[in-house]
This record gives structure tokens, sequence and C-alpha cells, in this order.
């Protein structure tokens, strides 16, 4: 099945740093990248969007992703500082990411 015909259950805000990390770096998408955040699910696919409203990839988060977007733009430590533990450091793992 093709990402753009997956049902969105969120949408994430990415700044130029991000947005560069996926399309020229083969990166994963991390939390300090992430300006905005509305998620309407913990499972299914998530949307990146620049600023200006322009998609940029479409992924399957990580497991405790919801929770730790709650503050966008934190570094990964701060963000296990906040909830005491972090299984992952990214939000979305290359793996699991389509970039457009």
């Amino acid at each position: 099945m093709a990402a753009d015909h997956l049902q969105l259950k969120g949408r994430l805000t990415v700044d130029a740093g991000a947005v560069l990390a996926l399309r020229r770096e083969s990166k994963s998408l991390l939390p300090v990248g992430c300006c905005r955040c509305r998620a309407n699910s913990r499972a299914g696919t998530w949307c990146l969007r620049r600023a200006d409203g322009q998609e940029v990839a479409r992924g399957l988060p990580t497991t405790r992703a919801p929770k730790r977007v709650r503050s966008p733009a934190s570094p990964a430590s701060e963000i296990a500082a906040t909830l005491g533990f972090i299984e992952e450091p990214e939000l979305i793992q290359l793996d699991n990411l389509v970039v457009l």
C-alpha cells in the first residue's frame, strides 16, 4: 500500500533542521526537530509537515512517541528526565519513515 493511501492518525510540524536531516541525510526523526504535534492515536501513520504546510514525510511513530511530543523541540535527555525513562531516542525511526 502506498504511503499516501494510509489514514493519518497524527500530524507533526517539523523545523528546517529536521527536514534537512530527513531528506538529505536519511536520518530518523528526533524530538528536538518537532515544533508542534496533533495526534489522534498512539498507533497509525503520522504526517510530517514543514511550518508552511508542505508535507515532507509519513511514518509510524515509536511506542511512546505521543507522550514525548507533549514537549516538542526538547532533546531526548530532557524528555527522559520528564518521563523518568526513554526507550528510544527517535520519534519515528528511519525504517518506519517514507520521505516525500
